[in-house]
C-alpha cells in the first residue's frame, strides 16, 4: 500500500478571510531588523486595522515590539483564525488558550537570520489603548536568540 504524496504543502481552510500583515510588521521594524520570511508569514483577518504600536526593546536589545490591532472578529473566532492562518504559513503554534471572551496564542518560526521568532496574540492590551473601541488585540513579536 502506498501513501499519497504531493510537492505542495497542505493548507487548512481559514475560518475567516485573511490579509497580509507584512506591511504592518515592516513599519514596526523601522530602526531595527525583522527577517523577510517572518514578515511574509504574518497574516491578519481581512478588515483588521492597526490602532497603535509598542516598542518594548527601546531599540537597544533583541527585537521585542507589538502591534495593537482592531480585529473584525473576537474571542474564540480570533484565536481560531490565528491558529489556522499562522500554522498555514509555517509558524508552529506552541500555546493556544481560550477562556471566555479572552484568548492567548503563541507561535514560533525559524527566521532566515538564524534566530527563532515568536508572535503572541492576546486580548490584553496596554492601558493607553483601552477605550479605542472594537476587538483589540496586542500582537507581540519577539526575537529568541540561541543560548
Amino acid at each position: 500500500m502506498s501513501v499519497p504524496t504531493s510537492s505542495k504543502p497542505a493548507t487548512i481552510p481559514l475560518p475567516y478571510p485573511e490579509s497580509s500583515g507584512q506591511s504592518m510588521l515592516a513599519a514596526l521594524a523601522i530602526g531595527s531588523y525583522l527577517p523577510g520570511n517572518v514578515e511574509s508569514a504574518f497574516y491578519v483577518p481581512r478588515g483588521t486595522v492597526q490602532v497603535g504600536q509598542e516598542v518594548y526593546d527601546n531599540g537597544t536589545s533583541s527585537f521585542d515590539r507589538a502591534l495593537i490591532l482592531r480585529l473584525p472578529i473576537a474571542g474564540a473566532a480570533a484565536s481560531e483564525f490565528f491558529d489556522v492562518a499562522l500554522s498555514d504559513k509555517g509558524w508552529n503554534v506552541i500555546y493556544n488558550k481560550v477562556a471566555g471572551a479572552k484568548s492567548t496564542l503563541i507561535a514560533r518560526i525559524a527566521g532566515s537570520d538564524g534566530n527563532f521568532w515568536e508572535v503572541g496574540v492576546t486580548q490584553t492590551v496596554p492601558k493607553k489603548f483601552k477605550g479605542k473601541g472594537g476587538n483589540l488585540v496586542e500582537t507581540r513579536i519577539l526575537q529568541i536568540q540561541p543560548q
